[in-house]
């Protein structure tokens, strides 16, 4: 039986990391059905226990679970500080406590350490594979963008100071140009056995490295979607539908971002508004966690469009699956979709999207694998298409996408050895 340690879990308040860790999960336990599989999470030994209800459908899927070995401030109402200075100087002492436990555990002086961190150190480095889940690894400006990027790649760093079969899955990575920033990544990407990428465009970021040492395996969310929830997209095709409209919307930047972002949404509603008659709208939750509120950017949607009388806003509440969230997509003729996942969602029950991408993130090239680029644009550049007869698109775009490209593309997965 082999042990089987993923880190660098995350909440499932955030349902495209929930989907991204259950196909990961669940890839895992394909290719070794007889292991024993272990989660290591973000959320810290201090509050751990605040967070089992952000992380409790990731923790039913593994057999055994454990708090990262950092004190963190990510659980509930925590998270909340995370914009503030005293967080930083907060951060800077969680780091340098936990590099002091490193190497006392190097030491064996393990009779000092707190018992949870001496735990979750001992599990990644007697564990037979070490997988690091993947992130979205940019570059972040000022101090607070190295304490960002220290955050996202501190438990990779355990993890290959710590075992020597760490495999990195499903990241995604933008250029950098921060030196020290790309060295931290450089660190922990030169010491995994294998990195898989879940868009092609990052793949063009490794001329440094052995092309042997990274490859292209697509976003982990089609995999779960069609190996947990199957039965979502045959009906999704069929139902009745109650929304014209489902829209997701996330809170980034400045005021005047913000302002553009949603007057080029309000744009795109109008022409639908005048043109197909679409009035019934339902604001969609992608993301709960209470740090994403989204207040902003929704009273600024609600202002632009009450110059529409027949316009019909609502907003979906307690919805936090991902099979709520399915359903509501397919309840819906069109998605408009600030989530990258929420537009993977909806093409999945068949209901069509225009995508607005918030950021230059490789990300975003994953819909265009999947569907026409004329849809997915630029939240400062907005080209609103002539042809909005999405009807015909759906189950064609789904059939090709399944087989022809990205099952396949899963095979690499089995570099984990």
């Amino acid at each position: 039986m082999k042990r089987i340690v993923i880190v660098d879990l995350w909440t499932n308040s955030n349902n495209g990391d929930e989907v991204l860790q259950s196909g990961l999960i669940s890839m895992v336990r394909n290719k070794f059905p007889d292991s024993n599989v272990s989660g290591v999470f973000r959320f810290g030994f201090n509050e751990f226990n605040e967070s089992i209800n952000e992380i409790e459908r990731t923790i039913s899927k593994l057999d055994l679970y454990y708090p990262g070995p950092r004190r963190t401030l990510y659980a509930g109402k925590n998270a909340l500080r995370l914009t503030s200075y005293l967080h930083i100087i907060y951060s800077l002492y969680s780091f340098l406590e936990l590099f002091f436990n490193l190497l006392l555990y190097k030491f064996k002086l393990n009779f000092i350490l707190r018992k949870e961190v001496f735990t979750t150190f001992k599990i990644i480095s007697d564990a037979d594979i070490v997988i690091l889940k993947g992130k979205n690894y940019r570059d972040y400006s000022g101090l607070k963008g190295l304490f960002r990027q220290s955050t996202l790649l501190v438990l990779g760093f355990i993890s290959v100071l710590l075992n020597k079969n760490v495999f990195c899955i499903n990241a995604s990575i933008w250029p950098m140009k921060n030196l020290i920033q790309k060295k931290m990544l450089d660190f922990v990407f030169k010491r995994c056995r294998h990195v898989t990428v879940r868009d092609e465009d990052s793949l063009s970021h490794f001329h440094n490295y052995s092309k042997n040492h990274f490859s292209f395996c697509a976003d982990l969310s089609f995999f779960d979607l069609e190996y947990n929830y199957l039965d979502r997209k045959l009906q999704g095709f069929n139902v009745v539908k109650k929304y014209d409209i489902a829209i997701t919307l996330t809170e980034w930047g400045s005021l005047v971002d913000q302002k553009t972002y949603i007057t080029s949404i309000v744009e795109l509603i109008s022409v639908l508004y005048f043109e197909k008659g679409f009035s019934s709208i339902m604001i969609v939750p992608q993301v709960n966690r209470v740090s994403e509120s989204n207040d902003n950017v929704k009273q600024l949607l609600y202002e632009q469009l009450s110059v529409f009388p027949k316009i019909k806003i609502e907003e979906a509440k307690n919805v936090h699956s991902i099979e709520e969230l399915l359903d509501l997509y397919s309840f819906s003729r069109l998605l408009i979709g600030s989530r990258m996942h929420s537009c993977v969602f909806s093409f999945y029950v068949g209901t069509p999207f225009v995508a607005f991408a918030y950021d230059n993130g490789p990300k975003w090239s994953i819909l265009r694998k999947i569907w026409p680029n004329k849809f997915i644009n630029d939240y400062k550049d907005v080209n609103i298409s002539k042809d909005l007869d999405f009807s015909r698109m759906d189950k064609l775009y789904y059939s090709n996408f399944i087989d022809k490209m990205f099952i396949d593309s899963f095979r690499n997965v089995y570099y984990v050895e």
